[in-house]
């Protein structure tokens, strides 16, 4: 099954089939988390916050540049991730799926400052959705 799960996912990332799905959730996530992690690899000593990062602004220009780069894509995803959720969830009325239920909706939706602090539960909550709908089609 763990197979299945990344043959989809490398099809969903590499062939634009136009659907707005699960898949397109789990891709966007994942790319918000690597910005991230790219820069935090790149400057450890940065902070998650823009105004705690004054000292390494002040001496080095060019983090400075790409914290701005990286928060401004981040910012991107963010917005088509939750645009793309809606999308899903007016299919799910029943809120069969994680994504669609009242407590995603309260914590992530209404929150959307979660969705930056809490990418690993998205993603693992993206990954149920799948598998339970995976298993829904089976039968």
């Amino acid at each position: 099954m763990n197979i299945q799960f990344t043959l989809n996912k490398i099809y969903y990332k590499y062939i634009n089939t136009s659907i707005i799905n699960h898949y397109t959730l789990l891709l966007l996530t994942e790319e918000y988390r690597q910005i991230g992690k790219n820069y935090f690899l790149k400057y450890p000593n940065a902070e998650g916050w823009s105004n705690m990062n004054k000292k390494l602004f002040d001496s080095n220009k060019q983090a400075e540049i790409e914290y701005i780069d990286g928060s401004q894509k981040q910012s991107k995803i963010k917005n088509e991730f939750f645009k793309n959720r809606e999308i899903i969830c007016e299919n799910y009325k029943n809120k069969d799926c994680i994504i669609c239920s009242d407590t995603f909706q309260e914590f992530y939706v209404d929150n959307k400052y979660h969705y930056e602090q809490c990418t690993e539960l998205i993603l693992e909550n993206i990954k149920t959705d799948i598998l339970n709908m995976n298993k829904k089609s089976v039968k």
